[in-house]
């Protein structure tokens, strides 16, 4: 029998319900299963438990599975059970199981997709959604499945898809890691691979993106293209970018955005404006742009911008984002923002973004979402697009390294209007003791000691993230937010009688009604009763008046001698005094002196003496420690091993001096390009390598292009007219046959020669 008093029947392979009497057939089951208990929760879905096969669920999408890998152990369920959150309760043979409702839904592998490492997401005219990943293009299908895109490069491989656009004709446009731009039909049928032949630069597309007129431009890793019928094109306006190209987007003048890891372009007819971000916040690399109304937001490597009326505002760390790199902002239809980063999804407002890009709010207030949200991977994917977008049906989709995560806007306010957690004292403790607080009679707490009361909200969902406030009746004026802290402490209570309540919310949520309350005593120390502080007072009122006349008495005999005495110590103290001032400058000046030698021994030791990096001691012992805590975490790591080319010509013809400025010159551009988490050092020599944490391949990649551009702008390497300086560099990353740093610094020395060998002022990867 569900809630609302209806009776089901299963009979058979058949659903019934009954209603006014008689049999309705609501669904049929499919063969060969055993059901042993039902549920109809509050959503009005069905959940049937089974003898062998698991847990189903009849809802409006039809008869529902769990997924694979997600299926309940233990054959045989026996119970359901839905609680006051929501959460349904499983049990079975195997143990007790809940189910939770996510904000967000994923697609992974077993949903059918190529592959995991998700770059970009496209919704076509015809609502298709279209996937691209490191493993191909995948196309979504009526029924919610996805269907790989046969498409292949020249080694017969799946393209490594990073962009994509639909252009007025419904032709998809599809750009590649380094496969060129395929240009496909609306069914996914291939028209024309624009490679290398047709005019295209090498190398990764990553954005593209279609004019008003309907010409194609694509951002290449040397500057953009524009494809017209079957012609591409390099721009020859001046100004235009050269180097790799992130972002692009036509904005409601048909003025074209160029987003590049040097900062932004933006083409206005013949014309190239530079928009530098640097010397607002730090920003270099874009990522996305989005226009809303007359503003242009640009996302960042430090944060969200905003281009508006000529002016340039920041929304970075400092006004209250909890990442600095964003990768993508999208609003939807409800007023929230939502924004990708690698550290997860971010979600706020629009007129808060404004009002703290206007300078009227100092801070921004941002809900992050991670796995514990249901994505399967919190760490978005940008330097693609698009990389976010909102469908037509209003849900938010992101592509990340786990997947694609997609989220309805209007289930947020489902979420926000779950009832409160009740919130419950845990434990009570007096200067570091627990005691018993719980019963009908106030506690007494002993004067003048640490009372300190832990307190939970009793929830299943998200309980690192409930939301807490106290108030002490008999100290607090009012409620004190606390936010997640999940205790309280006072010292020094004065005297008197107290009552503390605590409440609990979710985020976004009311404060719960059902508060935590507790009453208590602070007693008195003896002194402080009435009594004794009376007779205290008596006592002290005789002892002064006594003590007053004997003082008067020894008053007069003493002053003499005393008089005598001040003089005699005033002198032995002066002589003293300068003794010890003089005493202590020499010691202050010696530990000085031993500080500041102690602090030079330490840094020569680890650094190089000529061009202030770090040496190959200080490069050693950090390889050491970052490829421990690589192999650890799982993080990234990538190695570059870089040698300056021809530099024995350079002391030859110049001298050995120029060609010490030009190693000096040479670390300080290195130093410059790298991150504050990079480790630049010099390794001997002409030798250098750079240390990246937390850094794919392809980021590295970037660096080393970004630090070669670098070098071939460099004028006049050490004040010599005409002096040109390259490097060959190796870039490697960390994978699982480097079992040591020394294999891993070996594969990217081999790596080195190998760009000497090809001939120099180049990487080679490894």
């Amino acid at each position: 029998r569900a809630p609302d008093g209806a009776l089901w029947i299963v009979a058979g392979e058949r659903l019934y319900r009954v209603e006014d009497d008689r049999l309705v057939l609501v669904h049929r089951l499919p063969g060969q299963l055993h059901l042993t208990a039902m549920l109809q929760d509050r959503h009005g879905d069905l959940w049937l438990g089974t003898e062998n096969q698991g847990l189903l669920r009849i809802s409006a999408h039809g008869l529902e599975r769990l997924p694979a890998g997600l299926n309940l152990p233990g054959g045989r369920v026996v119970s359901l059970r839905e609680d006051a959150e929501g959460s349904i309760w499983v049990g079975a043979n195997g143990g007790l199981y809940r189910l939770r409702e996510t904000l967000f839904s994923s697609y992974t592998e077993r949903d059918g997709l190529s592959g995991d490492y998700v770059r970009t997401v496209l919704e076509d005219r015809d609502r298709h959604l279209w996937v691209g990943s490191a493993s191909g293009l995948d196309l979504q299908t009526a029924d919610g499945r996805f269907r790989a895109i046969p498409l292949h490069n020249r080694g017969g491989k799946a393209p490594s898809v990073l962009s994509l656009a639909q252009d007025a004709g419904g032709d998809l446009w599809v750009g590649t890691f380094g496969d060129g731009i395929y240009r496909l039909h609306a069914d996914g049928r291939l028209r024309h691979n624009y490679a290398a032949a047709d005019g295209l630069p090498g190398g990764n597309i990553r954005a593209i993106s279609i004019a008003p007129d309907g010409v194609v431009w694509a951002g290449t890793q040397k500057g953009v293209v524009r494809i017209e019928g079957d012609k591409v094109t390099v721009p020859t306006v001046a100004g235009m970018p050269g180097g790799l190209t992130t972002a692009l987007e036509h904005d409601h003048q048909g003025n074209l955005w160029i987003g590049t890891i040097e900062g932004v372009r933006v083409l206005r007819g013949d014309r190239v404006q530079s928009i530098d971000l640097a010397p607002l916040g730090g920003g270099r690399s874009v990522f996305g742009f989005h226009q809303i109304g007359d503003a242009m937001w640009i996302s960042s490597d430090r944060g969200l911008y905003r281009w508006q009326a000529g002016t340039l505002a920041r929304v970075g760390l400092e006004q209250g984002m909890p990442v600095d790199a964003v990768f993508q902002l999208v609003p939807d239809r409800l007023g929230n923002v939502w924004i990708s980063s690698n550290r997860g999804v971010l979600r706020t407002d629009m007129a808060t973004l404004n009002a703290v890009a206007d300078g009227r709010a100092p801070r921004v207030t941002v809900e992050r979402y991670n796995e514990i949200d249901g994505m399967a991977n919190a760490q978005a994917n940008g330097s693609s697009g698009p990389s976010a977008i909102l469908r037509q049906d209003g849900t938010f989709w992101v592509v990340t390294a786990g997947g694609l995560s997609t989220v309805d806007p209007q289930r947020l306010q489902r979420f926000r209007e779950r009832p409160a957690p009740p919130a419950a004292i845990e434990n009570v403790q007096v200067d570091g003791a627990p005691v018993h607080w719980e019963g009908p009679e106030r506690n007494l707490i002993p004067g003048g000691r640490r009372l300190a009361v832990s307190y939970v909200g009793l929830s299943y969902l998200m309980s690192d993230r409930i939301r807490y406030r106290t108030r002490l009746e008999g100290l607090d004026n009012g409620w004190v937010e606390r936010g997640p802290q999940r205790s309280v402490e006072f010292v020094g209570l004065p005297p008197g009688d107290y009552t503390l309540h605590v409440a609990a919310a979710h985020p976004g949520g009311s404060w719960g009604h059902q508060e935590a309350v507790w009453s208590f005593t602070v007693e008195p120390f003896w002194w402080q009763r009435h009594s004794v502080q009376a007779l205290i007072g008596l006592v002290l009122l005789s002892a002064l008046v006594a003590l007053y006349r004997f003082l008067l008495q020894q008053y007069k005999a003493s002053n003499l001698r005393l008089a005598r005495r001040v003089d005699e110590a005033t002198f032995d103290l002066q002589a003293q005094t300068v003794h010890l001032q003089a005493l202590n400058q020499e010691k202050t000046e010696l530990a000085e002196r031993l500080a500041r030698q102690a602090e030079a021994f330490e840094r020569q030791a680890r650094e190089d003496a000529l061009t202030r990096l770090a040496n190959r001691r200080g490069f050693d012992e950090a390889l050491a420690r970052d490829f421990a805590r690589a192999q650890r975490s799982g993080h990234p790591l990538c190695l570059v091993v870089l040698d300056i080319d021809h530099f024995k010509d350079v002391n030859d013809q110049h001298s050995h001096s120029i060609g010490d400025a030009v190693l000096v010159e040479v670390a300080q551009v290195i130093a410059a390009a790298s991150r504050d988490s990079d480790l630049p050092a010099r390794t001997g020599g002409e030798e250098f390598a750079l240390l990246l944490n937390d850094t794919r391949l392809e980021e590295a990649a970037q660096l080393c292009a970004r630090l070669r551009g670098l070098f071939h702008d460099h004028p006049d390497w050490a004040g010599i007219p005409g002096l040109r300086v390259t490097f060959s560099a190796g870039l490697v990353e960390l994978d699982g046959d480097d079992r040591t740093p020394a294999l891993l610094y070996q594969r990217a020395d081999r790596a080195l020669y190998r760009a000497k060998s090809d001939g120099r002022d180049r990487t080679s990867i490894g």
